[in-house]
């Protein structure tokens, strides 16, 4: 029986507002929980006048006191009552802070600071973030969320309130959840994002509650201060023993398994090491290293099964359930996803208990009403949106998928004749026990693929919204993956749980959890190694989402309402089509586009020619240890760019090339160019025996180009290579003299990229070679070299570009040798755009200043 037909009366009402009516009066709750949820996004985008909200919520109240018998429109009443709600509860949550609030006293740029308050969450001690390569090795980092409670300022500390997230540059193991601390730092707004695609770090902070971030250079600047809230703190050291006591006699070393161990069994979600978790992401099955609803679920599936076995009945089952997934969601790592899925279950246990039908819909609307009243932008997260729409998804379309699926093989089987199905063959000609086993094995299968399908289908569109990734091989890998993890997650609960109580039974389960979790960590290795694994998507706009989940809404209620099956294919692909505009690759019109990333001490460049293919210049960066994933990968999804046709490094610097590994890993590139140096192993400027071995395990190769050289294939664009020489032609002393130096032309206009030359090259490009350009790319990074305003001068452009780590002394040195042409600063401006035209040059900058 399908969850629409939860009701019999449902099911049996004549026509579609009958059917209509009937099934708002099972589920009164969803009317309430939409409404919230468009008023919560409506209130974000754009703010809800007050007087707006209270007319509305009165025009509701008489429509529901006017329209008690009809069920339409007192759901019509209580969608409008829920929308000013959403808004009003959502206004609350972003743009109401106290008088007192911390972040009152963030100055424009980060302000040394000596703060007192509660340590709030388990500070996460975890490697700093990097990519395929760990060029610079860094000391882990820890993280944790502060209650600020006092200011130290130059007339006396002051009393303050408000959440701060504070990161120390190193590990921090004298303090745990529930102390008070005084830290000495820097305080911070949260950025606006630099970079076109790039994540907007202060508008997730801020929902978040976070307006304000700190940093400590050592762990001694967090200094434990009397007055410690102690529930917090017994909590955590509570959840470090259960840790210690599921991996004793299981691991003796901080092993990938028990990594994942510590993750999918307590929800120490931060244990999982950055290989572990690109692996579990790239397979398609991460959601199971966060302890959400598939976790509670098998959880109180094992509750159930026992309370069963044991001859309880019903309602009890459903009050074990209820203790223990309770108890887990209070022990367990507290996390969100967590939260999210206890709440589902206690209140359908809760319906149990009281004997009330349990309507899907209905206590699914509950849960989402709950959490969001508690706090409304969790609607925003990626984990929130993926836990309804996955559980709506099975809910709701999974039977339907899989009787369709059914249905259609016994079509091709020809066995659709009623004379033929199973249930009459049986009764001419009963079939033996084997033959049972098979056909109820087949049958659990099919059903288990066709979950496996829905869910992956009802992911997919949000994961590559949030993460612009698809894995394609997900909805397999999920079949393999879920007994392993079954496996794990309740070996690992019994040993816990056991070697509380009786630790000689716990020690017992040690060795075949131990070989669980490893079996797990090979086969997700194993798959992640599969070709075609993971698929980059362009950025996925919010419309087509929402055209989604409208189409999904039209093909339930199709049958119920009497919609043609045709309307419903015709209104998808009217929507299909747009969409698939939206998300196929473009070009720039008649415009080649340039655009100087701002990525910190470093320097990446991108060049969309007119045809719509596109190119990099450098790709590196010392102060974001992992480029590729927070800035590159964003931004080629935001321009829809699949495959980039070159690569070219102006030499072998790491401020140059330290995101190349995890471009070549992770998308499409025709050619990678270099300059005749970076190969040459005896020069200074030659790349790294470590960048040598990291482009041989990618199989790339790099081609050497020099000077006269120019790119083929990118007509009408004329890319010249100005800088070096052959190796040996000219004496170099330095690396960063060695770099590429190119000039890109079209339709009259030029842009000349320098890399790194210094004052000798310098000289000799202007001693021999015509350097007009109309924009420069400053060399090294706008350092003050004896010939930088000759250089300029000699160049003149209209307007220079400076790749810097932020606004320094030397960009004011450089700013004013500039003699009033424009410039741009990425640590001041963000990415810089540089668009040419056949009628036009136009430079922007991403952000104002």
């Amino acid at each position: 029986m399908e969850p629409w037909d939860e009701m019999d009366p449902i099911a049996s009402a004549g026509t579609s507002a009958d059917r209509v009516r009937a099934w708002l009066a099972a589920q009164p709750l969803v009317p309430v929980a939409v409404g919230l949820i468009l008023g919560i996004a409506l209130d974000s985008r754009w703010p809800t006048p007050v007087l707006l909200a209270v007319g509305g919520f009165v025009v509701a109240g008489v429509l529901i006191a006017v329209a008690r018998s009809n069920e339409m429109a007192r759901a019509a009443a209580l969608f409008l009552a829920a929308l000013p709600v959403g808004a009003a509860r959502h206004d609350l949550a972003v743009r109401h802070w106290p008088s007192d609030h911390v972040v009152r006293y963030c100055g424009p740029g980060p302000t040394l600071v000596r703060l007192t308050g509660t340590v709030l969450t388990q500070p996460v001690i975890a490697p700093a973030s990097s990519g395929y390569v760990e060029w610079i090795a860094r000391p882990p980092r820890t993280r944790m969320l502060l209650a600020a409670d006092s200011l130290a300022t130059d007339s006396g500390p002051v009393a303050v309130s408000g959440t701060v997230g504070l990161t120390v540059r190193e590990p921090v193991a004298h303090a745990v959840a529930g102390d008070r601390v005084e830290i000495f730092g820097t305080l911070y707004r949260p950025g606006r994002p630099a970079n076109p695609g790039e994540l907007d770090y202060s508008l997730i902070s801020h929902r978040r509650g976070v307006l304000a971030r700190a940093v400590c250079s050592l762990a001694a600047h967090v200094q434990p201060r009397p007055g410690s809230a102690t529930t917090h703190g017994h909590m955590a050291r509570f959840r470090r023993w259960m840790r210690s006591t599921m991996l004793e006699d299981t691991y003796e070393a901080a092993e990938p398994g028990a990594e994942i161990l510590a993750s999918m069994v307590l929800g120490q979600r931060s244990a999982v090491s950055r290989p572990v978790n690109d692996a579990f992401t790239t397979v398609g099955v991460v959601h199971y290293l966060s302890v959400s609803g598939a976790h509670v679920g098998m959880l109180a599936g094992v509750v159930w099964l026992i309370g069963i076995a044991a001859g309880a009945s019903r309602r009890t089952c459903a009050g074990w359930v209820l203790v223990v997934i309770t108890a887990y969601g209070l022990l367990a790592e507290p996390r969100p996803p967590i939260w999210r899925a206890v709440i589902v279950g206690d209140l359908a246990c809760v319906a149990v208990l009281l004997r009330r039908p349990i309507r899907s819909a209905n206590w699914l609307a509950l849960a989402a009403i709950c959490l969001l009243m508690v706090r409304p932008t969790q609607l925003f997260e990626p984990g929130f949106q993926l836990s309804f729409l996955t559980v709506l998804a099975l809910l709701f379309v999974a039977p339907r998928a899989h009787a369709a699926a059914v249905q259609l093989i016994r079509r091709l089987r020809g066995c659709d004749d009623p004379l033929l199905q199973q249930p009459i063959q049986d009764m001419l000609n009963p079939p033996s026990t084997a033959r049972r086993i098979v056909r109820g094995t087949a049958a659990t299968l099919g059903l288990w693929l066709s979950l496996s399908l829905v869910a992956w289908i009802a992911s997919a569109p949000i994961v590559a919204y949030h993460f612009h990734r698809l894995s394609v091989w997900g909805w397999f890998n999920n079949l393999l993956v879920l007994p392993l993890v079954w496996v794990t997650q309740v070996l690992g609960l019994a040993k816990t749980t056991l070697s509380a109580l009786v630790p000689p039974l716990g020690s017992l389960l040690g060795a075949p959890l131990r070989l669980a979790a490893d079996w797990l960590v090979d086969l997700v290795m194993a798959l992640s190694h599969l070709p075609g694994a993971v698929l980059p998507t362009p950025a996925v706009p919010t419309w087509v989402l929402w055209a989604g989940l409208f189409v999904a809404v039209l093909w339930l209620a199709a049958r119920k309402l009497g919609i043609a099956h045709r309307t419903v294919g015709l209104v998808g692909f009217a929507l299909a089509l747009p969409a698939a505009w939206t998300l196929a690759p473009r070009g720039h019109g008649d415009a080649c586009v340039i655009d100087v990333l701002a990525v910190g001490q470093g320097a990446a460049c991108m060049v969309h020619l007119p045809d719509g293919r596109s190119f990099a210049y450098d790709m590196g960066s010392l102060s974001n240890d992992d480029l590729y994933c927070w800035t590159i990968e964003r931004y080629l999804a935001c321009q829809h760019v699949g495959r980039l046709e070159a690569v070219i490094l102006s030499h072998a610097h790491l401020d140059h090339y330290a995101a190349l590994p995890d471009l070549l890993a992770h998308r499409r590139v025709g050619r990678l160019f270099v300059p005749p140096h970076f190969l040459a192993t005896a020069h200074r400027g030659g790349a790294s025996p470590r960048l040598r071995k990291v482009l041989g395990e990618l199989d790339a190769v790099a081609r050497p180009i020099q000077r006269a050289d120019r790119l083929t294939g990118t007509s009408p664009v004329t890319v010249e290579v100005l800088w070096p020489p052959p190796l040996g032609a000219f004496p170099l002393e330095h690396a960063n003299d060695t770099s590429l130096v190119l000039r890109i032309a079209y339709a009259g206009r030029s842009v000349l990229l320098c890399g790194d030359i210094g004052s000798v090259p310098q000289q000799a490009l202007m001693a021999s070679t015509d350097l007009k350009a109309d924009v420069l790319l400053s060399p090294h990074h706008g350092s003050i070299d004896p010939t930088v305003a000759d250089f300029v001068t000699f160049v003149d452009p209209a307007h220079v570009v400076r790749s810097g780590g932020y606004a320094s002394e030397t960009a004011e040195r450089l700013a004013e040798v500039l003699e009033g042409r424009h410039f741009w600063d990425t640590a001041v401006h963000g990415a810089v755009r540089i668009r040419i035209t056949p009628d036009d040059l136009d430079v922007t900058g991403w952000r104002v200043p």
